[in-house]
C-alpha cells in the first residue's frame, strides 16, 4: 500500500496509494530513507542529530501509517553494515544477531552474527550463512521457530520461492553439484540434477521455464516433466514466467512469448534486456527498454503520470 518516489528536490518520501505522504526525508524523525523497497509497509530510516556533544546517528522502522514500530535507537546498527538492521522477510527484521517479528514480538537468535540469507518461503522464513555452506534452516514466520534443517557442502544458486518450491544448486558431502527444487521443509520435490540450468526458475500456475547451457529452453510441469523438447537458442538467452502459463523468451536480441506448450502469443518488437543485463517484470508485466510496459499477451499499455 506505499511506494517510494524521489520528488522534484531530489528527496525521498514515502507515499500512500492516495498520493499523501507518510514520511520524507527532511522530517522531524528522518534525515534518510534507507529502504529502497517498501517490503510490504515497511520502512528502514535514519535521523542524524548535531549539536556540540557531537553527532548521533539514530536507525528505525515505521509502517505504512508512519508510526514507528522499530523506534529511532543508537542500538539500532546501521543497516549498511553486516550485521545492522534489515529487512529479511515481510515484518521480520534481523538487527545484529536477533531476528524479530515486528507483528508478534517473536525474537530468534540467528546463530550467524554476519552475511546471513534470508528467503521468505510461503508462511516460513529460511536461511543459511552467506559463505553459503553450513546449515540451511528454516524458521516459522510468525513465532521463529526451527521447523526444518538441512546440511549442505556448498550452495551454488538459489531461485525465487514459488508454489510452495524453491530452485537450488548445490553440493552435498560428496562434492558432486546437483540442481532441483526443495519444498519449504527442504525436501527435495524435482531432481533436476543430470540437467545443466543456467537460469533461476520459479514456479508460477503449474509450470517453470528452464534455461540449459545458456543455449535451449524449456517448460516443465510440478511433476518435472517437459513439455517440450528443448529449443535451441542464441546469444544470451533469456526465459522468464510471467505467470497465466506465459513465458517471456528472448534469444539473439529479439523477444516472444510463448504458452506452456511453446505455442507463440506474441512476436514482440521491443528487446526486454538492457545492455546492462537489466530487465523487469512483476505480477505477469514486463518493463522494455524505453520504459513502454507489456502484459502477458503481448500488448502495450498506456501508463499515465500524474504531478
Amino acid at each position: 500500500g506505499i511506494a517510494i518516489i524521489t520528488d522534484g528536490n531530489d528527496k525521498k518520501r514515502v507515499i500512500d496509494t492516495e498520493g499523501n505522504t507518510i514520511i520524507a526525508e527532511g522530517d522531524e524523525n528522518c534525515t534518510e530513507i534507507l529502504s529502497n523497497a517498501t517490503n510490504l509497509g515497511y520502512i528502514i530510516v535514519k535521523k542524524t542529530e548535531d549539536s556540540y556533544l557531537g553527532t548521533r546517528e539514530l536507525y528505525g522502522v515505521v509502517d505504512n501509517t508512519g508510526k514507528f514500530v522499530i523506534p529511532l535507537s543508537e542500538e539500532n546498527k546501521d543497516p549498511y553494515e553486516k550485521t545492522g538492521l534489515t529487512t529479511i522477510g515481510t515484518g521480520i527484521f534481523r538487527d545484529g544477531s536477533n531476528i524479530v517479528n515486528i507483528a508478534t514480538g517473536a525474537v530468534a537468535e540467528s546463530g550467524y552474527w554476519y552475511a546471513e540469507d534470508f528467503w521468505e518461503v510461503g508462511d516460513k522464513l529460511v536461511q543459511c550463512n552467506g559463505d553459503y555452506q553450513g546449515d540451511m534452516i528454516v524458521y516459522t514466520s510468525d513465532d521463529l521457530k526451527e521447523c526444518a534443517r538441512k546440511h549442505f557442502y556448498s550452495i551454488i544458486e538459489v531461485g525465487n520461492f514459488g508454489q510452495g518450491k524453491i530452485f537450488m544448486e548445490y553440493e552435498l558431502v560428496d562434492e558432486q553439484t546437483r540442481r532441483g527444487f526443495f519444498n519449504e521443509n527442504l525436501e527435495e520435490v524435482i531432481d533436476l540434477s543430470e540437467l545443466e540450468i543456467t537460469n533461476k526458475p520459479i514456479f508460477k500456475d503449474g509450470y517453470a521455464g528452464l534455461v540449459i547451457r545458456d543455449k535451449w529452453y524449456t517448460v516443465i510441469d510440478e511433476n518435472g516433466e517437459m513439455q517440450f523438447e528443448p529449443v535451441e537458442m542464441e546469444n544470451d538467452p533469456l526465459c522468464f514466467n510471467l505467470g497465466d502459463k506465459r513465458f517471456y523468451i528472448e534469444s539473439n536480441g529479439k523477444g516472444m512469448i510463448i504458452d506452456e506448450k511453446n505455442n507463440v502469443i506474441a512476436q514482440l518488437t521491443t528487446r526486454m534486456k538492457s545492455d546492462n543485463g537489466s530487465y523487469y517484470y512483476s505480477d505477469g508485466y514486463i518493463v522494455g527498454l524505453t520504459n513502454e510496459f507489456i502484459n502477458a499477451n503481448g500488448e502495450k499499455l498506456t501508463v499515465y503520470m500524474k504531478k
